[in-house]
């Protein structure tokens, strides 16, 4: 394809993708910030730290479970977004 056309066709479909990803990522990342850091200030370290291993945790499988949903249903969605 000239003029650059599979490389804009590959944007196209990675931007969803990583536009839900990084939303995921500010739901948990931005929810559990304060939380640690309210905790940091009581000079609460153990809950703070607590906080921040569950926020980690979840960002991980969160981003699995994106990765696997994507893999199990890639033709449906190439399909969905060139139709």
């Amino acid at each position: 394809m000239p003029n650059g056309q599979l490389a804009m066709a590959a944007i196209g479909l990675c931007v969803p993708l990583t536009t839900i990803i990084n939303a995921f990522n500010g739901l948990l990342g931005r929810g559990e910030s304060p939380l640690s850091s309210i905790k940091l200030g009581e000079g609460n370290t153990e809950d703070a730290d607590h906080i921040l291993i569950n926020c980690f945790s979840s960002l991980v499988v969160v981003s699995i479970l994106i990765t696997v949903i994507v893999l199990l249903l890639r033709k449906q969605i190439l399909y969905c977004i060139w139709c």
